[in-house]
């Protein structure tokens, strides 16, 4: 019998009834008006807060697939929840939706399986919200595609990091495509981190800029030391990592939408999350 992750954050962090999910899945999506480019979209970053306040920003993401066949994507996202060492894959073999259910490649979770700092746990994907929040556009946009869900936990160094990026290369093949789950800073004393003094969004803005920088041309050492000169509360930051080192040599990106949680949520101006949806080009996964 089929094992199914059943999702833990409908109905708080967005929609559990199929037809009111719909309903706001289409009103995400609805105005967003991408540029449709020659190249293929071999990846994207996109956020994994609840869908009122990053949604729409993520939605840019998955639009940038929408006139595009993924056979299979690489979802590959952080713990939040779990303290755990390397790179954890799902025992389910389907991802539930309220909107629909998501198959799972098995055959290239049981090649990942074998690979050095790859386990499997049943308990980390079904606690953690990185990849949950990314499932109905899944859903809804990439309808026949397969996943492969990965949550990194800690990485002791970038070896850790050429380990997991060889093994996944290993698997992909210009029929796939990967998704990074990550929000960016979190200012605010909410999240004891506050080192410019009051919030100031123009200075969140400038600092993701130049984190955005570092991403569009796959720069893994100034994104480090970027990240460690600032303290940067950037919760996705391996994976993030991870893909600088995945993206072939030859790759184009986008910056395709940006936005933080008090654009959305006015009530609260002390404290913020900033959201960076971001497409990246390319004709082929060849490393060659």
């Amino acid at each position: 019998m089929e094992e199914t992750r059943l999702p833990r954050y409908a109905g708080s962090w967005y929609e559990a009834d199929p037809n009111k999910l719909n309903y706001q899945m289409d009103d995400l999506l609805s105005s967003i008006d991408i540029e449709v480019k020659p190249e293929k979209v071999l990846a994207a970053i996109a956020p994994h807060a609840g869908l009122r306040y990053s949604g729409r920003i993520a939605g840019y993401s998955y639009k940038a697939f929408e006139n595009q066949e993924v056979e299979r994507l690489f979802l590959i996202g952080p713990s939040h929840h779990i303290g755990f060492y390397g790179a954890a894959l799902p025992t389910a073999s389907i991802f539930a939706t309220p909107i629909g259910e998501i198959v799972l490649d098995q055959k290239a979770i049981r090649d990942l399986q074998k690979k050095k700092l790859f386990v499997s746990s049943s308990r980390v994907h079904e606690i953690e919200h990185s990849l949950e929040l990314h499932l109905p556009f899944i859903a809804k946009i990439l309808k026949k595609t397969k996943i492969v869900p990965i949550i990194i936990g800690t990485l002791k160094d970038e070896s850790d990091m050429a380990v997991i990026v060889n093994a996944i290369k290993e698997n992909l093949t210009d029929r796939d495509a990967v998704v990074v789950s990550s929000d960016f800073i979190h200012y605010g004393p909410r999240y004891d981190y506050m080192p410019f003094g009051p919030l100031s969004k123009k200075k969140i803005r400038e600092i993701d800029m130049l984190t955005f920088q570092f991403l569009s041309k796959g720069d893994l050492k100034g994104l480090l030391e970027h990240k460690e000169y600032l303290q940067l509360t950037i919760c996705g930051i391996n994976p993030c990592a991870l893909l600088c080192c995945l993206l072939p040599q030859s790759f184009k990106s986008s910056l395709l939408q940006y936005g933080t949680s008090n654009d959305v949520y006015l009530d609260d101006q002390e404290n913020l999350v900033s959201y960076m949806s971001i497409a990246f080009y390319g004709d082929s996964w060849q490393y060659a």
